[in-house]
């Protein structure tokens, strides 16, 4: 086979794909492996053609000491016998893994790999990242969702976002022999022949076993299998994009809430791609059939406060009329008491929100505070300001008898991971306010106040820029 053949398969794939056309900036991730090296030797040769403008980009991970250097030093050498512009970002494996415990090393420096990748294009907007997957990277990504999926299939999809793979369609043997041809020098990662990790164990024992006593073409059917279901989900997504709205009220890097009611309305496939969608855009991996039934009859049972977690960390919190979809633990809320001056701004970083309690007429607020006003002459001070505890109690204004603060924010349907974070001004140990919710009882103006005390709340103002 000559070695003009396999770059008419990548330009192939390109075009069939709809990769990118002429003038693409393209920011090629080369790790120095054989992969990267041919990938990036492929696009020289197409860079005139294409009028292409390509970078270079190298992740150092930092989990094999010397041997990282030294590919990041191999990397840095060739970009520049390439002539092209060279970036390199050093990232903190360990340091992410201390704050999340559940991931393992190879988990965790794919998530901080894309993260570098994925600023590398939002500092050059229109960009495009090349990755050098091939079709056996395809097959084993394939069989191991098989086997550890839960029943979802998964591939790697030949472009999403800024990412294009265009050796997807190339199987290894055809890059090793143009390595070969063409004479490149690439760096070798002892850890790709361990058999500790799963996808080497698959490379090395699994598939080759299946493919000598059952089907030598399973490579390319599990690639087939791949390229479907990226096909499958392309259709489903034209769907999903007509039902986001609705559905999805946020979705960013650090989580998503869905509306229940929407969510419900979907069939039972449209839910799963739906929720495909969105936990791949948060990065929540390996989440399988279980999981979608677990999230399912979350959302369709009557209880309003239900919660589940998540493969790598995730979970889902049902309160009330809303689904929240979350990375990492849950958020907690620390205990917080202040007291509270006359006339001096107090701001509880705690909730965002800023509270000042003066006397009537001496202060002005803005016009989104939230304001009540009360007999100073019934308040004992200093008065203080806290979050709720277990047990609070105090008597609505206008109403008999005492209730629990815990009914209360069950009545105005107040989730429950946001009840801690809501202030409380007390006189004392009585509630005068639960702040932005309900006023109590205690010291209510009547035809004999003398001084009224005002107490207004607001968001801490954003700063400006250069403050």
């Amino acid at each position: 086979m000559r070695s003009g053949s396999l770059l008419d398969q990548m330009e192939a794939t390109i075009q069939r794909f709809g990769m990118f056309g002429k003038g693409a900036r393209l920011i090629v991730a080369v790790s120095g492996g054989i992969d990267s090296v041919v990938c990036l030797d492929l696009l020289c040769r197409l860079r005139e053609r294409f009028d292409l403008r390509l970078s270079v980009g190298h992740v150092n991970h930092g989990l094999r000491g010397e041997a990282a250097e030294g590919d990041a030093a191999f990397v840095q050498e060739l970009a520049a016998r390439h002539g092209l512009p060279f970036r390199c970002k050093r990232v903190d494996v360990a340091g992410y893994r201390a704050s999340h415990r559940h991931v393992s090393p190879e988990e965790g420096a794919r998530i901080l790999r894309y993260r570098a990748l994925e600023a590398w294009v939002a500092e050059a907007p229109g960009s495009r990242v090349v990755l050098a997957h091939h079709r056996d990277d395809q097959a084993e990504t394939v069989l191991m969702s098989l086997l550890t999926g839960g029943g979802r299939l998964q591939g790697i999809p030949p472009c999403r976002g800024a990412f294009v793979r265009p050796l997807i369609e190339v199987p290894r043997e055809r890059i090793e022999r143009y390595a070969a041809e063409r004479r490149l020098s690439y760096r070798e990662d002892a850890s790709n022949r361990s058999l500790h990790f799963l996808r080497n164990r698959i490379r090395h024992e699994l598939l080759p076993m299946l493919e000598g006593a059952y089907n030598p073409q399973l490579r390319r059917h599990l690639a087939r299998l791949g390229e479907r279901r990226y096909l499958e989900k392309n259709h489903f997504r034209a769907m999903i994009l007509s039902v986001w709205p609705q559905v999805v009220l946020r979705c960013d890097a650090m989580g998503a809430q869905l509306d229940v009611e929407a969510f419900r309305r979907l069939s039972g496939l449209l839910q799963e791609e739906l929720l495909t969608e969105v936990l791949s855009r948060i990065g929540i991996r390996g989440v399988g059939d279980r999981h979608f039934g677990a999230i399912r009859r979350l959302a369709s049972g009557r209880s309003p406060h239900r919660s589940l977690h998540l493969p790598g960390g995730g979970r889902i919190v049902r309160n009330y009329g809303r689904i929240s979809v979350r990375r990492g633990a849950a958020p907690s809320s620390p205990p917080y008491h202040y007291e509270l001056a006359m006339g001096v701004d107090l701001d509880i970083g705690e909730t965002g929100l800023r509270i000042r309690a003066d006397l009537a007429g001496r202060s002005s607020f803005p016009p989104t505070a939230s304001i009540e006003r009360f007999d100073l002459d019934e308040i004992t001070l200093p008065l203080t300001v806290r979050n709720f505890r277990p047990g609070d109690r105090f008597q609505p204004l206008g109403m008999q008898g005492r209730q629990k603060l815990k009914d209360l924010f069950i009545d105005r349907k107040i989730p429950r991971d946001r009840r801690r974070k809501i202030p409380i001004l007390l006189s004392g140990d009585r509630i005068l306010w639960v702040v932005g919710i309900r006023r109590g009882e205690e010291a209510k103006l009547n035809a004999g106040t003398k001084r009224i005390l005002e107490v207004a709340c607001w968001p801490i103002p954003q700063r400006e820029e250069g403050e």
